[in-house]
């Protein structure tokens, strides 16, 4: 990794995960974006969009924040994990991680699926550490997973 993808990983652990206000609403998307502006080098667009940025099947799908400068472009997808959550943490994984792979298909030069365990429920064994190695060889994805500090 380097350059603007570096920049963005060493962004996304700088973070303090117990320090995001309205991870449990609407609003994380927007403070995510606020702390990743906040540990990224000036000059670089940092946003939250709405809009449909690549088309897939005949829709329309767009992350939840993107990081650009320049002609370099990164989708950063965030998952948050709950206990009792609905879908279930397996299928938030699996869908965050087939998001990134649209976006990286349709034209973003990378990917980083965010996760928030704010429970605890997620472990890395061997078989995820070997897919996530993977994914960022061939796909250019990385999976970054941040625990609750009381995890």
């Amino acid at each position: 990794m380097k350059g603007l993808i570096r920049d963005v990983f060493d962004a996304l652990f700088k973070i303090k995960v117990d320090d995001l206000k309205g991870w449990e609403d609407t609003h994380l998307t927007d403070t995510m974006c606020e702390r990743i502006k906040e540990c990224l080098p000036e000059g670089i667009d940092v946003r939250h969009t709405h809009i449909s940025g690549s088309s897939f099947y005949g829709k329309g799908f767009y992350p939840d924040i993107v990081v650009e400068k320049d002609s370099i472009k990164i989708a950063i997808e965030i998952k948050l994990i709950n206990k009792f959550q609905n879908p279930a943490p397996t299928r938030q994984i699996a869908a965050g991680i087939g998001q990134c792979l649209v976006y990286t298909w349709c034209g973003y030069d990378s990917a980083f699926l965010f996760v928030i365990d704010h429970c605890g429920v997620l472990k890395r064994e061997n078989p995820e550490l070997l897919f996530e190695k993977f994914l960022w060889h061939h796909h250019k994805i990385k999976v970054v997973i941040r625990k609750f500090p009381h995890y």
